[in-house]
């Protein structure tokens, strides 16, 4: 049984095989399990490859975590804000705090924009995320809480990104629901659906998944990380053999699960696919995903767990302080481990630059936002 990827989805997988008595291969191309939820540290401070946090309604999720992390597996406040023309924003947004950072002006023009969408739309079916958040908040608060940091992660037009979408990412996000409560209660109410605590790993979103690997070897699994590969042979069928780079070609094949990106496993194809496959899947692109990770000395800069940057003068989409997610991702008080997001295409000027000017764009931006 050969596991081709040891990100979450791999060892997931992996590991349940092994509660089944198998005992399967994993390889990866990285030389540490986790994809793109491990942790890198560096002189003693850790960093994830962007914030993560673990949160599920599933109680066999949950038994999981526990079970892989026991009392590594903390409880941690939720704290995140918006930036915006040069304020923050508590988000989930609270409404009476946000028209009032907006200013008498922009408050009415947003309150009369929800009321003319709710009235104009409530029998239109919104056909794409743009159409979906204006629906429900209107044309002001979608411009100022939503298009800028959705469209710099997507790298595309809101009007292009599937209404079906925004239903999963923001949904219970309820103005009217919210401005009422927030009268009932004498000032802003909590949304519901969105947690105020989450789960998190002591020592980071990786730690899980180094467990996990640990777990899988000790029930007879092998996981072997720096190992690409680079031929699938097959006859047409199913996969028969897979060559792997350095050279172990693991022979014969009973079963395989891939998690791989699918472009590079149709390339690895041996015989190639046919010419439409291999175009279909040449055409697809990725969003790339940049952290600039910075330690910035003295006192934290920031308590949240992360802020989203909707100023859409500031290329970079969020930054993140670990210490806010656990003391043991930052020894001592000497400084704090931080992560400045960029989103862009491998095609940009962005993804050429080099670390040295991506250290300098993220401290400028820093200072812009009023962080450093």
């Amino acid at each position: 049984m050969l596991v081709v990827g040891a990100g979450p989805a791999g060892l997931a997988t992996a590991l349940e095989l092994t509660r089944h008595g198998g005992h399967p291969l994993v390889v990866d191309s990285n030389a540490q399990p986790g994809g793109l939820a491990r942790t890198i540290w560096k002189d003693g401070y850790g960093f994830d490859l962007g914030p993560h946090r673990f949160f599920t309604k599933s109680d066999e999720i949950n038994q999981l975590w526990a079970e892989i992390l026991g009392s590594d597996l903390l409880v941690v406040d939720r704290q995140t804000r918006i930036f915006y023309r040069g304020k923050y924003f508590s988000y989930p947004l609270r409404p009476f705090e946000a028209l009032s950072k907006l200013g008498l002006v922009t408050s009415v023009r947003a309150v009369w924009s929800y009321v003319s969408s709710r009235i104009r739309n409530r029998k239109t079916e919104p056909r794409n995320f743009e159409e979906w958040v204006i629906n429900e908040f209107g044309k002001v608060l979608y411009e100022i809480f939503f298009k800028s940091y959705t469209e710099k992660v997507w790298g595309v037009p809101c009007a292009e990104i599937g209404k079906e979408w925004a239903g999963q990412r923001i949904r219970g996000l309820n103005l009217a629901s919210a401005i009422k409560d927030g009268f009932r209660r004498g000032g802003d109410a909590q949304v519901r659906s969105l947690v105020d605590h989450f789960y998190y790993p002591r020592r980071g979103a990786g730690q899980f998944y180094d467990r996990m690997k640990s777990t899988i070897e000790g029930k007879g699994g092998e996981v072997r990380l720096s190992s690409t590969v680079i031929e699938a042979n097959h006859d047409g069928e199913r996969i028969t053999s897979v060559v792997c780079e350095p050279g172990d070609v693991s022979t014969p094949i009973d079963h395989i699960f891939v998690s791989a990106p699918i472009t590079r496993w149709v390339e690895s194809l041996n015989p190639p696919p046919p010419s439409e496959i291999l175009s279909a899947s040449r055409s697809l692109t990725y969003r790339s995903h940049i952290t600039v990770n910075l330690l910035i000395e003295g006192s934290p800069p920031f308590d949240d767990n992360w802020i989203y940057v909707h100023a859409p003068d500031l290329q970079m989409a969020r930054v993140a302080n670990y210490r806010s997610f656990s003391p043991d991702m930052a020894p001592g008080s000497e400084a704090s481990p931080l992560s400045v997001e960029y989103f862009c295409f491998e095609s940009d000027e962005l993804w050429t630059k080099s670390d040295d000017g991506l250290i300098q764009l993220a401290t400028r931006e820093l200072e812009l936002a009023g962080l450093l």
